[in-house]
């Protein structure tokens, strides 16, 4: 039974773990550590905006806001 959709690299995987032809990473929880530290990076960035606003557009907001 599917519930979901599989891209054609998602099904390459399943098909190669189905088989048993997957070979173990050499050291794994280093590699582990990298994705991990690397997918934090890449999720705790923030980004800083500016835009400009009217006086009244501005008022309007902060009384949304209130």
């Amino acid at each position: 039974m599917k519930y979901f959709e599989l891209t054609k690299e998602e099904e390459k995987l399943l098909k190669e773990i189905e088989a048993g032809n997957l070979v173990p990473v050499k050291n794994s929880q280093k590699t582990k550590k990298e994705i991990i530290l690397a997918a934090k990076n890449t999720l705790d960035k923030n980004r800083n905006i500016n835009i400009r606003l009217s006086e009244r557009v501005l008022s309007r907001l902060k009384a949304k806001a209130a």
